[in-house]
């Protein structure tokens, strides 16, 4: 019984090892903006819309093992149009992100330093398993919250340069960890022990000694004459 609890945790281990590996190199392999994007904006006063209100915006960038969401709240000369200022921001913020991004929808923006832009991202697969988060004020980055930031690189594309950050994100999005944990740890069990157990099975079933396959049909000792097992 022991045994066989230190083989669970192990391979449970391997798992959220190879969990947090992957989700790494979804930060550092894939490019976010190649992806699809919703973009919603609102008034932070809805009661008294006007074309100077401060506006909040949220824009959600999603790929296979990648979820990019980038919120910015500002003035209207800033950004879109009175007319533009409809939607619903807080339904494109999943549930482990909204301590960090809904607050922002009744805040009441009176100076220039309030404004900014704030930045989630998420990786992993097949279920988006770490996350972290940083911002942007003015023109200064703060460093990045729950992940290991990377220094930044001028990247050259289509005649035109942008600067990309890349951040390894650590904090866990539950039950998303979890499940790519006991995927992983499945698929170590099925390539390393999976084929062993299988062999036994197949023996087993065939009368065979499980160890060394010696034909025990038609014996009634205990151990087999061949190995001794």
């Amino acid at each position: 019984m022991k045994r066989r609890l230190f083989k669970l945790a192990l391979f449970l281990l391997l798992g959220a090892i190879v969990n947090v590996a992957v989700a790494w190199g979804c930060a550092i392999r894939l490019d976010i903006r190649k992806s699809s994007g919703t973009s919603l904006y609102r008034s932070l006063y809805p009661d008294e819309s006007q074309s100077e209100d401060p506006f909040w915006m949220v824009s959600r960038l999603t790929r296979p093992g990648a979820m990019h969401l980038f919120s910015h709240r500002g003035m209207p000369h800033h950004g879109p149009s009175p007319s533009a200022l409809e939607g619903l921001p807080e339904s494109l913020v999943p549930n482990w992100a909204r301590d960090e991004l809904l607050p922002w929808q009744s805040s009441s923006i009176t100076q220039l330093n309030d404004f900014g832009n704030w930045t989630v991202d998420a990786r992993g697969w097949p279920q988006l398993s770490l996350w972290c988060v940083w911002a942007r004020k003015i023109l200064r980055l703060r460093p990045a919250e729950g992940g290991i930031q990377l220094p930044e690189r001028w990247v050259m594309e289509h005649d035109r340069q942008w600067l990309r950050v890349t951040t390894l994100p650590y904090r866990p999005i539950w039950p998303g960890f979890a499940i790519n944990t006991i995927f992983y740890a499945t698929i170590l069990w099925l390539l390393t022990l999976g084929p062993f157990t299988a062999r036994r099975m197949i023996r087993r079933k065939r009368g065979l000694c499980i160890k060394c396959g010696y034909d025990l049909r038609g014996m009634d000792h205990d151990k087999c004459p061949e190995c001794g097992h």
